[in-house]
């Protein structure tokens, strides 16, 4: 395999590039024609600061991940780290850039009302975008002045659903570098 291949695989695969209805002006005045870069934590990278590093610098960043429920408690699939301290990340993000909108995504299974209880009794429960069915997107600067700058996205084997959790079918259209032939 091929030094360029390596390199792919090793840092540039686990980022998913997702754009949010179909644009990819990274200027734009509304949330619904920016682009942001979705890098995947895992439990290979969650403790790894350059990584956060990375992504609290890029303003047109975000995160995805995959939690799982385990004997009462959601986890990040694959670790030990639980939810709350991915919300502790997501709060020093929007703390230390008070203009940075944050989607965030979760690949989930199971009932999505733990996740809004917890999500809701989190520090960033103030934060949180969530856009009614049938509304239109606001402007990023409503967003930035209203401080509502977290917005979740949810997918997976879902049951019920949530107070602060848009459906990604419902809202993102996805481009991903692990489709890559």
């Amino acid at each position: 395999m091929s030094n360029r291949i390596k390199i792919f695989n090793r840092f540039v695969f686990p980022l998913a590039l997702t754009f949010l209805f179909l644009s990819g002006n990274s200027h734009a005045k509304e949330f619904s024609e920016t682009s942001f870069l979705i890098a995947k934590i895992q439990p290979s990278n969650f403790n790894n600061q350059s990584f956060w590093n990375f992504l609290q610098k890029n303003n047109n960043s975000g995160m995805q991940f995959d939690l799982t429920e385990k004997n009462g408690e959601i986890l990040l699939t694959g670790s030990r780290h639980n939810f709350n301290s991915i919300l502790e990340k997501i709060n020093q993000f929007i703390t230390n850039d008070s203009s940075k909108i944050l989607p965030v995504f979760i690949q989930f299974e199971g009932d999505i009302q733990v996740l809004d209880s917890i999500i809701s009794h989190s520090e960033i429960a103030t934060r949180i975008f969530y856009l009614p069915r049938g509304e239109a997107w606001p402007a990023i600067e409503y967003l930035i002045q209203a401080n509502r700058r977290v917005l979740f996205f949810v997918s997976g084997n879902i049951e019920n659903s949530g107070r602060t959790l848009h459906f990604t079918d419902d809202y993102v259209f996805q481009i991903s570098a692990d489709k890559v032939n």
